[in-house]
């Protein structure tokens, strides 16, 4: 997780950030974390789960759930404009994970 997952979505967000938001700090920490909220499951599949599926059956790993976070964000958008587009780099780095998490064992 923290190995290829942390590291591509720092880069992601480095480079859209000094392209657009002169390198704010939060946009950058925003897509870090989304960059790995996706392997959040891990710890259910290791404590609860004793490993019997993979984990990339989850729902934190199927793209169609974290659709439903962009209204929210819409939404967030009317009260904190920075909210939002820290939102926005949150999302954009899950759908890194889930992209990079396609080619090596698939996604729902």
């Amino acid at each position: 997780m923290l190995i290829a997952h942390a590291p591509a979505g720092y880069l992601l967000s480095k480079a859209i950030s000094s392209k657009f938001f002169n390198n704010n700090k939060l946009y950058i920490c925003a897509g870090v974390l989304g960059s790995i909220a996706s392997d959040f499951d891990l710890l259910y599949w290791h404590i609860v789960d004793n490993k019997s599926v993979n984990h990339h059956e989850y729902w934190t790993h199927i793209p169609y759930y974290w659709l439903f976070t962009i209204p929210f964000l819409l939404i967030a958008s009317r009260f904190s404009k920075r909210a939002a587009i820290a939102g926005f780099f949150f999302l954009i780095n899950v759908f890194l994970h889930l992209s990079l998490d396609s080619f090596i064992s698939g996604i729902m």
